[in-house]
């Protein structure tokens, strides 16, 4: 991140902090391939690079459908999960990415309620539910590829997290 603010500075673009982020983030602690977004990034919007950008260069879901496939899930909405799971996936974003995505927002929402900072009205039961729902993300991770296709390994993964769902409200 030091070094994509660093070039921000002297190329003189604008870029939102969720940029700098996801821009850091894709490119797996390769400055060059950091670079190399950027250049093609600036060359996309004009001078300024934003979340949506990024996005749409890297394949990348929005933050927001994120969060509402988030939502789906924790509140066990299958229908409305598994159609916004198959619309992104028809919209081209690559489902393996969303994985990735929905792994890192899980991440920061338990860091949140391990800090205190959460707005969620019962952080300490979502606590150790978001901790398994990581540990299925895991797997369904690695186990991406071993699936028919990239739809099935992310229905199969949230699938998983249901079934979790459903067996901690039977106990």
């Amino acid at each position: 991140k030091i070094y994509i603010k660093n070039f921000r500075s002297i190329a003189e673009i604008e870029f939102d902090a969720t940029a700098i982020s996801q821009i850091a983030e894709n490119s797996g602690g390769s400055v060059r391939d950091a670079l190399s977004s950027t250049d093609q990034l600036i060359a996309l919007g004009a001078g300024q690079i934003s979340s949506e950008s990024v996005s749409t260069l890297l394949g990348l879901s929005k933050p927001k459908l994120i969060s509402e496939l988030m939502q789906h899930i924790l509140n066990s909405e299958r229908e409305s999960a598994l159609e916004l799971i198959s619309e992104m996936h028809s919209k081209g974003i690559a489902l393996k990415k969303v994985l990735s995505q929905i792994m890192a927002s899980i991440h920061n929402h338990l860091k949140e309620i391990l800090q205190g900072e959460s707005q969620h009205p019962n952080p300490k039961d979502q606590k150790e539910l978001l901790h398994y729902f990581y540990q299925i993300a895991v797997v369904g991770m690695r186990d991406f590829d071993f699936n028919p296709s990239d739809l099935i390994a992310m229905n199969m993964t949230i699938c998983a997290c249901w079934i979790l769902i459903k067996t901690q409200q039977q106990l």
